[in-house]
């Protein structure tokens, strides 16, 4: 049975896949409208690098919840066990704390500009903004469940994305 985890996770890759489907389909759409047919689609740019916003906070969330995201740990790895599990336990939580820190101010920044619209459609420019809390809530779950927050468990040695993702 797949946990309501792995559900949210594929439900982020999807979403994540629809946005950069939707925004090529846009910008190609008003590629060809301008080109062909001397019509400006004005909304065009605002909708795509909303769709860009978002497929790129997305796929961040996924990266970090998957614990499949880039590190350079050449010097980590000449320290002994001990000292790479201290350094393991000191990034996981600073990382930890810098997600949940991100998480909150994009939820306050989203609520600020509420009010405010794009130029050229009438629609609140909070839903550009609310990728980013939408995208770091799957990190921060991630975190909870791949995270190194135990001693055993904090020494810096990784699997692959593709053993984590099952793919």
């Amino acid at each position: 049975m797949i946990g309501l985890y792995d559900r949210l996770t594929r439900f982020y890759r999807a979403l994540g896949a629809l946005c950069v489907i939707t925004m090529i389909a846009v910008l190609l759409a008003a590629i060809v409208m301008r080109e062909v047919m001397a019509l400006a689609l004005v909304w065009a740019n605002e909708v795509s690098i909303t769709l860009f916003v978002w497929s790129v906070f997305l796929g961040a969330g996924v990266a970090i919840a998957e614990n499949a995201h880039i590190r350079f740990n050449m010097m980590v790895e000449r320290l002994p066990l001990a000292g790479r599990r201290s350094v393991g336990l000191f990034v996981s939580y600073v990382g930890l704390a810098l997600l949940v820190g991100f998480w909150l101010i994009s939820i306050y920044v989203t609520w600020v500009y509420r009010g405010q619209v794009f130029t050229t459609i009438a629609t609140s420019v909070a839903w550009e903004w609310a990728a980013v809390p939408v995208g770091m809530l799957l990190a921060i779950l991630g975190w909870l469940r791949y995270g190194k927050w135990t001693w055993e468990s904090a020494e810096l040695t990784e699997k692959p994305a593709t053993e984590i993702a099952g793919t």
